[in-house]
């Protein structure tokens, strides 16, 4: 009897763990044949955060598949920004084929700023449209949709300044911040809007003027 009993002990433990891995196969199978839904996550940041007038940005879109269980299929990402008022984003949009279970795939994009545009916040918002598909991968489903939001600062971009006088050697100040002497030039350095130049030379009457500096221009003073 008691031999019985641990043959039957046996033959139930031996039950028990090929259940097991029936189960486990069946498990792998399962994700191999396509059963599940696919769960997008998108993540966005954009570097500069802080984007001059004239300048760009890059906005990198992360978009990753978190559920583990199946791949999501035709994946389209695309990037808007609100207001626009002079800025763009290029390309339009972006596109893979596939992204698998519990990986991911980074997307590039370009935010540019135009010379006029409008200073202020941006929402950046990224959307991604994709689709799900059946046993062992056959057909089409959705589409889904995942997105992601994040902000930029549209602030003051710079211009340059040229400064030169006769005789040269005179002391330059901007805005009463002592700048060399002439001639100076300052390439993409002064922040745009109205700016206050001095020069002083000794022998010479001090000489003050207010300029105008705008973005992607030269503004020169000579005297």
């Amino acid at each position: 009897m008691e031999t019985k009993a641990v043959s039957c002990k046996w033959v139930a433990n031996l039950s028990i763990l090929l259940i097991i891995i029936f189960f486990c196969f069946l498990s792998v199978d399962l994700v191999n044949a396509g059963i599940g839904d696919p769960s997008l996550r998108v993540s966005t940041f954009v570097t500069p955060s802080e984007i001059e007038r004239g300048g760009s940005g890059k906005l990198k879109v992360t978009v990753s598949e978190v559920g583990g269980v199946d791949w999501a299929m035709d994946v389209t990402v695309t990037p808007s920004i609100s207001p626009l008022d002079g800025c763009t984003i290029s390309p339009s949009l972006e596109h893979t084929s596939r992204i698998g279970a519990s990986s991911y795939t980074t997307f590039y994009f370009t935010i540019y700023a135009s010379k006029d545009a409008t200073l202020g916040s941006r929402s950046v918002t990224t959307r991604v449209k994709y689709y799900d598909t059946g046993w062992l991968d056959e057909g089409r489903y959705g589409p889904y949709h995942s997105h992601s939001n994040t902000e930029i600062l549209v602030k003051k971009g710079h211009g340059s300044i040229r400064i030169s006088s006769i005789p040269s050697g005179a002391k330059v100040y901007i805005d009463g911040e002592y700048n060399g002497k002439t001639p100076v030039s300052l390439l993409n350095r002064v922040i745009e809007g109205s700016h206050t130049i001095k020069l002083e030379k000794t022998g010479y009457n001090d000489i003050t003027k207010t300029i105008s500096v705008s973005v992607e221009r030269t503004s020169s003073v000579s005297e």
